[in-house]
């Protein structure tokens, strides 16, 4: 395989991760969400909230760190974890790789 095809081959299969699990959120997002909030209310500690900063966590930071960072965001959303404007950071934060 030439050079420009392996990196165009490489680079689907490595988006593969990413479009399923966006496609999991985006499952979520449309379908459980608007049952979840009619049963219950909004209740989301955080804006954005979970499912929206993880969707934009895997975008700007790949399904592995984004969904690493989205699943630390879900660890603090309990009553005696963090609450408010809490934006997925440009740049990953010391210690979370390259």
């Amino acid at each position: 395989m030439s050079g420009g095809l392996r990196d165009r081959v490489t680079g689907l299969v490595g988006g593969m991760p990413r479009a399923f699990v966006l496609a999991m959120l985006w499952t979520y997002r449309t379908f459980l969400t608007p049952l979840l909030v009619a049963m219950f209310g909004r209740a989301c500690r955080f804006e954005p909230s979970c499912s929206v900063y993880a969707t934009e966590a895997i975008r700007q930071h790949g399904a592995l760190r984004g969904g690493l960072m989205a699943a630390r965001r879900l660890a603090r959303c309990h009553p005696m974890g963090g609450h408010g404007y809490d934006p997925v950071p440009k740049r990953l934060p010391a210690g979370h790789g390259s």
